[in-house]
């Protein structure tokens, strides 16, 4: 039989090289009128709209890259697949099912893993650039989800919490904070035991892989958890040849005390061992304390200063009942407005400039230091405007200058009353020596300082700007008090550790109105103190010598450290304004208004030929 012929060239449009031929003659023209037509819309734009026209073309040009690039993920070198090693291959879109379900569809227990794959594919992780990094770390996230814990030894285990806690972390910047189900896959690798046969490095790291996750995920129900399950555990004592001699377990447990609220048996306890711990003999002898007050100081909005809670915690547990406590809880409150003024009205702006951040132009009509919002102290505008909470913590930045900047002020807190303290040493740069002999200029100046601010009935409105330059008014609780500043000289420097330990005497430092009629007896000591001298004068008896020792006070480690006579304190009442609201809703709002902008301004450009 023979075949039938094919028809397929019949159903063919003719004439097609024609028809191409008219329509690459008409193209030209028809291409310029509709280039000159976009030129002529977009002359007529206004400045925004063309500014927003351009970041549209820049978000285009960005996704069109991006899938470029996802659609050429085979063409990785081969250097690539060999570090990553069994992982190397082509990176499909993330799985958006969870964890849980992707280990059912997985491997079974019986094979395991190496613990050489995991660190060459999280190395490869590291070492690689972006956009690369981000495909091959989505790769290795696909891979971990269909393994269990049991295919891999602990350090296997290790390696992959340490890839989970990077790969989150920079999922979810800027905002730092794990979803529960990020948290659980953390707590799922990080289950291996405790015991004996575990080596060092992984028994202390465990204790910091769980509190890190129950503080980044800001849940107070996981951190009672992890906090029952510490104080059910053995220490195990640090071994002499161990790389990490960073107690973990103790200082995990007394910063989940911190948080808790746990001031007697946690707090207390747990912080004198730390304590022991850090200021032992030896080679390895370590401030964990200093390491606190030196990461608050650098990012005062994620890192309390818990070692100065140990310092005062006799305070906290007078100032705050456990029955006038409310629950713990992670969040942040708005400080809206900020402003203080000196007590003493004899001071005057050079003398509050020692003490606390103070300008003539930042002075009001009622004669308060405007901290925040002055607009005309540009060096304020950066300043964080918060007060964060971190269970029965709270820390926010003070107006108070130090070495590197404004301190922050650590405590506690209820819905009524806030209570925080500071303590610092640094050089004194600026030439004074306070009366101490050999202190101008070469000398340390440690200041304390307290704050104590108490709620009050009423409300207040304070103007400030959002992103967009636009005037908003946002109310908030009136809170007031006083802000009490020591400021002591110290004539001769001395060691990290011996300043250090002087600072935290709580007992020795009072605040508010306490402060206020110490200063006056102590003023009134003095001038009695020159009645009689101008009376011995008149006597024509000669002056007795002065008695060094009672100006200062040696140690016997060879530290010379001023006394009490020599302590200068300053009293200012200061008045904020706070909003209790959560910080995060009004920034979910702020963005919701800036989409909401940017739809418009898109919105009126729907008559742009695209």
């Amino acid at each position: 039989m023979t075949a039938k012929p094919r028809t397929t060239r019949n159903k063919r449009p003719k004439n097609t090289s024609s028809t191409n031929a008219n329509n690459d003659a008409t193209s030209p023209g028809e291409n310029a009128s509709y280039f000159g037509s976009a030129l002529d819309v977009v002359s007529t734009l206004s400045v925004s709209q063309k500014i927003g026209l351009g970041v549209s073309a820049l978000a285009l040009l960005s996704t069109a890259a991006v899938n470029f690039s996802a659609s050429n993920t085979k063409k990785l070198s081969t250097d690539t697949k060999k570090g990553m090693g069994k992982f190397g291959g082509g990176a499909d879109e993330l799985a958006t099912v969870s964890w849980r379900d992707s280990i059912k569809k997985g491997r079974t227990k019986g094979d395991k893993i190496s613990s050489v794959h995991v660190t060459k594919a999280f190395q490869t992780c590291l070492a690689s650039k972006r956009p690369e990094q981000q495909l091959i770390a989505d790769q290795f996230y696909k891979e971990i989800n269909k393994w269990q814990c049991a295919q891999l030894d602990v350090d296997g285990q290790t390696i992959v919490v340490n890839f989970l806690f990077w790969y989150y972390r920079s999922m979810n910047v800027p905002v730092t904070k794990f979803t529960s189900e990020q948290a659980d896959h953390i707590r799922y690798w990080a289950s291996f035991p405790t015991t004996d046969d575990v080596k060092w490095d992984h028994y202390n790291i465990k204790f910091d892989y769980l509190y890190s996750t129950a503080l980044l995920q800001r849940s107070i129900p996981y951190m009672k958890k992890f906090y029952q399950w510490v104080c059910g555990e053995t220490p195990r004592p640090i071994p002499d040849d161990a790389s990490s001699r960073k107690p973990n377990y103790y200082m995990t447990r007394f910063q989940a005390a911190c948080v808790l609220g746990d001031w007697q048996d946690g707090v207390k306890h747990v912080g004198s061992t730390i304590k022991a711990l850090g200021s032992g003999g030896g080679s390895s002898k370590t401030d964990y304390f200093m390491h606190y007050m030196l990461r608050a100081l650098e990012m005062p909005m994620s890192n309390p200063n818990f070692g100065l809670v140990y310092h005062c915690v006799d305070r906290l547990q007078r100032e705050f009942a456990a029955l006038e406590a409310p629950p713990p809880m992670f969040g942040s409150w708005s400080v809206l407005s900020f402003k203080y003024r000196n007590t003493d009205a004899r001071s005057t702006c050079n003398i509050d400039q020692e003490f606390i951040c103070a300008s003539e132009k930042m002075v009001d009509d009622d004669g308060f230091y405007t901290f925040y919002p002055a607009p005309q102290a540009s060096f304020t505008t950066r300043v964080p405007r918060k007060l964060m909470l971190w269970g029965r913590v709270c820390q926010m930045v003070s107006p108070i200058l130090g070495a590197a900047g404004f301190l922050p002020l650590t405590g506690s807190w209820n819905d009524t009353k806030v209570y925080m303290q500071t303590s610092w040493t640094f050089r004194d740069r600026s030439g004074g020596g306070g009366g101490v002999a050999g202190a101008g200029g070469n000398g340390f100046v440690r200041k304390h300082v307290i704050m104590r601010i108490e709620r009050l009935p009423m409300e207040a409105q304070v103007e400030s700007k959002d992103f967009l330059g636009k005037s908003k008014m946002d109310s908030g609780n009136v809170w007031r008090g006083y802000i009490t500043v020591h400021l002591r000289r110290l004539s001769t420097p001395a060691s990290g550790a011996q300043l250090y330990d002087g600072e935290g005497a709580d007992d020795d430092y009072v605040d508010g109105e306490e402060a206020m009629q110490l200063k006056k007896a102590k003023e009134q000591e003095k001038e009695q103190e020159k009645e009689k001298e101008n009376a011995t004068l008149t006597q024509e008896e000669p002056a007795p010598e002065p008695d060094k020792t009672k100006d200062v006070d040696h140690q016997g480690n060879g530290a010379v450290v001023a006394n009490d006579t020599q302590t200068e304190t300053q009293i200012y009442e200061c008045e904020l304004v706070i909003s209790t609201d959560d910080a995060s809703d009004k920034e979910k709002e702020l963005k919701k208004r800036l989409y909401a902008a940017m739809n418009t301004a898109a919105g009126s450009n729907l008559s742009t030929p695209r």
